[in-house]
Formats: C-alpha cells, sequence, structure tokens
C-alpha cells in the first residue's frame, strides 16, 4: 500500500506488546521515496518525530497557509472523488488536533 498511496508522512506506533518496530520502520521510510517523515506516537525513533512535535509543527502553520492547502484538497477532490474522503479526514485531523478548526480548516 506505500507504494501505491505514496504518502509523505508515516504514523505509527514504534513498540507493540514489547517488540520494537524501528527497524521497519526505518526500512519502510528508506524503501519508499515519498515517505518523507516518520512520526511515532509512542517512543522516538532515530530520524523520525514524535507526535506532539508533529503536531506543534502543524500549529506553527499560518492560517492562510491552512486555507490554501484546504482550497488545493477542494479542487483536487472534484477531479478524484475516490480520494475525497481521505484527504478530508486527515486535514480535518490535523485541524481538531492542532486546535485550528476555526482557522481554515473546515469541520466536516
Amino acid at each position: 500500500m506505500t507504494g501505491l498511496a505514496e504518502p509523505s508522512v508515516l504514523i505509527a506506533i514504534r513498540r507493540i506488546h514489547g517488540r520494537d518496530y524501528a527497524g521497519e520502520l526505518t526500512a519502510l521510510k528508506r524503501e519508499h521515496p515519498s515517505v518523507r517523515r516518520v512520526v511515532t506516537l509512542d517512543e522516538p525513533l532515530e530520524g523520525g518525530v514524535t507526535a506532539d512535535e508533529f503536531l506543534a509543527a502543524g500549529a506553527a502553520v499560518p492560517a492562510r497557509d491552512l486555507e490554501r492547502a484546504r482550497r488545493a484538497v477542494h479542487r483536487s477532490s472534484s477531479t478524484r472523488p475516490d480520494i475525497d474522503a481521505t484527504r478530508r479526514g486527515a486535514i480535518r485531523t490535523v485541524g481538531i488536533r492542532s486546535g485550528r478548526t476555526d482557522r481554515g480548516c473546515p469541520r466536516w
């Protein structure tokens, strides 16, 4: 799926039931050039960022940039309705988690 979707961000849990997936996550990033950032929800990963760091970076994005991204998603969804719901969900999630829903991030 990573190869088909070409995601730019991989969000993952590094350790599950005592097993450390650091090697697999690092390999996914290395093997898929579209992945620019690995965000871990539990423990830091060398070369990655934690969820708190990722959300803090999003909170620092100016409202005008969020609005520009929202418009771009809206335009592209009219030509690719199959991915519309996924993109809307991603923007809504980032907006809610960063507290920015009132400034350029629509609530669907």
